[in-house]
């Protein structure tokens, strides 16, 4: 008996992964906000790194002034008590340069001054992709650009919040690699003086249960040259304040496959979901646009515009006109082999079909 209990604590032991933790104050942090930790925090992460361990930031204001290369896991006290702050109001501030997943939670990144460049976290390998790091109640303030995932899939951001200035919340784009996806985004608060999610590929995104507050777009699908990329899920977030709350667009060469967009509330002031035809030709394969409310905000809106697309299905929304001359559906040239049913108006705004083979009810 006595061989088989101290069989059964090795085997716990062996089992258990325990992982040290690694202080920035270890390597000369002061955390007051006023001296440059910059070189203290690097270490601190290159540590970690070196260990397979994690840093752990304290209840205290560490100000950079130059990215810091943070290959590791990192964890905070909480988004208001544990702060990154940036000093330099046009560079990086936390980079990801590794293919190896990252866990990061529970801190937040400011600036000193309004940014006028930069983002606050990078994920941008010079070789390959990183893949499944999770971004967990990070909190983004006064930023110019929140999160950028350059070279990544299988990211994960669960309740972060941010805060840009002018650029994006977060910039969604792989050139190199178009049709590495498979990320999520949930449970996130964003409010961005212009583009709340941007993406130029990268396909396999899911945005659900968000907030978008945001003076241009809430969603921009921009897709690069030549990616041949699909499945895009955008579901019960809510999106409001914006002039067009989803904008779905390309570039020449490029395709796309599999847009759900359900269950959202959308305020815009423009155009509530826009899928357009800016290189001529039809881009984007089986749409399913339902059970969205959309208010429109001014005279000669549209709540769902769809151009350069086939077999769309648009069915179950409300739209809500605010003013005069507002149009609830309207179907370009460019849109094909599409069904429109079943789609409340509280008002008068007419459906509008220019395109061919498609099915109004």
């Amino acid at each position: 008996m006595k061989a088989l209990i101290v069989s059964y604590g090795i085997m716990c032991l062996a089992l258990c992964e325990c992982r040290a933790i690694v202080s920035p104050s270890s390597y000369g942090a002061a955390g007051d906000g006023v001296a440059d930790d910059t070189v203290a925090l690097q270490s601190a992460c290159n540590a970690a790194l070196a260990t397979n361990d994690s840093v752990e930031l304290a209840s205290a204001v560490y100000r950079i002034s130059s990215p810091v290369i943070a290959n590791c896991d990192i964890s905070g006290q909480s988004e208001q008590r544990s702060v990154i702050r940036l000093a330099n109001p046009r560079a990086n501030g936390l980079v990801v340069t590794t293919q190896g997943a990252v866990h990061w939670e529970k801190f937040r990144i400011d600036s000193i001054a309004q940014q006028a460049g930069g983002s606050a976290i990078l994920v941008a390998p010079p070789v390959g992709i990183n893949r499944e790091s999770t971004f967990e109640r990070l909190m983004l303030v006064h930023v110019y650009s929140g999160f950028s995932f350059v070279s990544a899939a299988w990211w994960r951001m669960f309740g972060c919040s941010v805060e840009a200035y002018s650029s994006v919340g977060v910039e969604v784009g792989d050139d190199v690699n178009p049709d590495a996806g498979d990320s999520s985004i949930t449970n996130c608060l964003f409010n961005s003086g212009g583009t709340a999610i941007y993406q130029r590929s990268s396909g396999g995104l899911k945005v659900t249960a968000c907030k978008i507050i945001t003076a241009a777009y809430g969603y921009y699908l921009d897709l690069s040259p030549g990616a041949i990329t699909g499945d895009l899920l955008l579901t019960a977030n809510s999106i409001e304040g914006v002039s067009q709350a989803i904008v779905l667009k390309n570039e020449p060469g490029s395709l796309f496959y599999n847009v759900t967009i359900t269950g959202n509330q959308i305020n815009a002031k423009l155009v509530g979901i826009d899928c357009q035809a800016s290189q001529g030709y039809v881009w984007l394969t089986n749409m399913t646009v339902t059970g969205n409310t959309i208010y429109l905000g001014a005279p000669n809106c549209i709540g769902i515009d769809i151009n350069g697309a086939t077999t769309v299905s648009i069915i179950g929304n409300t739209i809500v006109p605010g003013s005069s001359n507002n149009y609830s559906v309207v179907l370009g040239p460019l849109c094909q082999w599409s069904r429109v049913a079943q789609n409340p108006v509280e008002g008068f705004a007419p459906i509008v079909n220019q395109g061919a083979e498609n099915t109004i009810q």
